[in-house]
């Protein structure tokens, strides 16, 4: 197989992995706040603005890496570079494969931040 084509096809599966990371981490997330602490959060502005923003975040990680997945399959006979350069369109935005990729991860780790401060908070109430 290509090296190009196998680069493309890993990037594709580590995409659809992400996903179903990120839908996990939405849902545990709302059902840790539902289970307890979430009187405590809603109580404090403060933990329920970084709870809404944590979960935000995710799901802006869950868009872009929904971009680079959706699109991936179409792109298959492009070498590995071409591919990486390629500009994908969400609905006004505009941005290359490796800055939708660059986005995932920086709005993933600061949702979970957010989510993760916010948990040890209610815990540690």
């Amino acid at each position: 197989m290509d090296k190009d084509l196998e680069k493309i096809k890993m990037i594709y599966d580590y995409a659809k992995f992400h996903l179903c990371l990120y839908t996990g981490v939405v849902a545990g997330s709302i059902g840790i706040g539902e289970i307890g602490g979430a009187e405590f959060i809603a109580n404090i502005f403060l933990l329920k603005l970084l709870a809404i923003l944590g979960v935000a975040c995710v799901v802006l990680a869950g868009v872009c890496g929904a971009m680079v997945a959706v699109n991936t399959p179409e792109y298959l006979d492009l070498k590995f570079d071409d591919f990486k350069r390629r500009r994908l369109t969400a609905w006004i935005i505009t941005m290359r494969v490796e800055q939708w990729l660059f986005w995932e991860h920086r709005f993933f780790w600061v949702g979970l931040f957010f989510i993760l401060a916010v948990s040890l908070f209610a815990v540690f109430e």
